[in-house]
């Protein structure tokens, strides 16, 4: 049973929003619901050390994804409108990265659409050094299906904590890119009268 939040800031507007008497006009109505429609803005990225660095994600490979990139100055790249992988709940999907130096991987999707990267949807990291890791990511079926954001992100020496999804103080880098997934769990909807 889903128990539909308060509505602590909903928001309504009309359109035109003045109207002669007889006159229609459309509602468009918003519920104030952290990613109800659309996720928040999701945090940018940031590592100690910006800039050429040779501690970069040089290729993503995931279902649809097959991303080669360089060392960009920023150390943060958003690639969620170009690169698209479709997945399914329940199948294993191979990840494969490589690096410009030997570095540590870690790997997070926002399974539940809320715009944020919370620990427990890291879900695939490797604890030592190198300049590629691989293995198989699988979609629970208690995700929401559609399309949400996967963040890869790499570290000199030092592994990528499970929080550290918005930045690290080491030298390395960050890429997102966008998951459509299917056969999971419906994202539920609210009605409100």
């Amino acid at each position: 049973v889903n128990v539909a939040p308060a509505l602590t800031n909903a928001t309504a507007t009309a359109s035109p929003e003045i109207i002669c008497s007889g006159a229609n006009a459309q509602l468009t109505a918003a519920s104030g619901i952290i990613g109800e429609n659309t996720p928040s803005n999701y945090c940018i990225p940031t590592v100690g050390f910006t800039g050429a660095t040779a501690d970069y994600i040089s290729n993503v490979s995931f279902a649809d994804i097959n991303n080669s990139s360089g060392d960009d100055p920023a150390d943060y790249t958003d690639y969620t409108s170009i690169q698209i992988a479709n997945v399914t709940a329940g199948v294993p999907t191979t990840i494969s990265l490589t690096s410009g130096g030997s570095q540590t991987f870690s790997v997070w999707i926002d399974y539940n659409q809320d715009g944020v990267f919370q620990s427990t949807e890291r879900v695939a990291a490797t604890t030592t050094s190198s300049t590629s890791a691989s293995g198989p990511i699988t979609i629970p079926v208690t995700a929401f299906n559609g399309q949400t954001r996967m963040r890869v992100g790499c570290r000199y020496s030092s592994a990528i904590t499970a929080a550290q999804a918005c930045g690290h103080t080491g030298w390395g880098e960050y890429e997102d890119y966008s998951v459509n997934i299917s056969g999971a769990t419906d994202k539920p909807t609210y009605t409100y009268s």
